[in-house]
Parts: C-alpha cells; sequence; structure tokens
C-alpha cells in the first residue's frame, strides 16, 4: 500500500482502517510523521524516536483524527518550495527585450524566471519608449 492510498483511509475512508496490515504502517510512518509535524510539531516529535512502535503510533495518530472528526488542511496544501508556472510573455515583447538588451533566449528565460517582477517592469518601460 502506497502513501496516498493510506493517507486516504486515514481521513477519508476510516472504515477501511481495519485493513491495514502492520507492515504498511511501519513503510508509510516517517512520511506521515513528517507532513503531520506541520499542523502539530510536539505530537509528531513525540513520535519521532528511534524505538518508537510506528504501527502503534500510526494507530495513535488515526484515532486521534477520528474521534476529533479534524481534517489536517495543510495535508492537501501546496508545498512552499513549489514554483508557481511561469506566464508566457508575448513575443513581440520577448523580442522586443531581448534585442534591447542584446541577450540570448536562455539568458532571456533565466531572467524572466527569477526576476519576473523586474522583466515585466523593463518591458512596460520600453513599450513606453517605443510609443
Amino acid at each position: 500500500m502506497n502513501f496516498v492510498e493510506l493517507s486516504n483511509i486515514i481521513f477519508v475512508n476510516k472504515k477501511l482502517y481495519g485493513t491495514i496490515s502492520d507492515k504498511d504502517k511501519i513503510d508509510n510512518f516517517y512520511i506521515i510523521n513528517k507532513k503531520l509535524s506541520l499542523g502539530n510539531l510536539q505530537l509528531s516529535q513525540f513520535f519521532n524516536h528511534k524505538f518508537i512502535d510506528r504501527a502503534s503510533a500510526l494507530d495513535l495518530y488515526y484515532m486521534y483524527f477520528r474521534k476529533t472528526n479534524k481534517l489536517p488542511n495543510y495535508w492537501w496544501a501546496k508545498s512552499p518550495n513549489k514554483k508557481e508556472k511561469v506566464k508566457k510573455v508575448p513575443n513581440a515583447d520577448r523580442v522586443m527585450f531581448i534585442e534591447y538588451e542584446g541577450l540570448t533566449e536562455k539568458e532571456f528565460d533565466f531572467l524572466y524566471e527569477h526576476y519576473q517582477e523586474d522583466v515585466e517592469y523593463k518591458i512596460k518601460l520600453l513599450k513606453r519608449l517605443a510609443d
């Protein structure tokens, strides 16, 4: 059983929790404990011990969420490390900026990916100058 299936059983299909083997609980404990640390660091640190019975610890997590009937909203939140997709620049603006700055396509892509606001500001200025 993979992590996604197990987490769906813990939070959504709670009636199926009895069908999970101890091996599956042990295999997925650390990733679940790590993810749950986002909302309850103290409890996660308590379970994060070398000699903890991982299957029993996951059972305690399950009982806690079954009793409180809470869903950890942070569980499904986007990771802060993931970047949003960079929006496309109109081709005419792109060409104008590249020619003015004397850049290559790769250099423009790098600048736009890391300094999007600055590049857009410079494109606006260049458009004003062109008018």
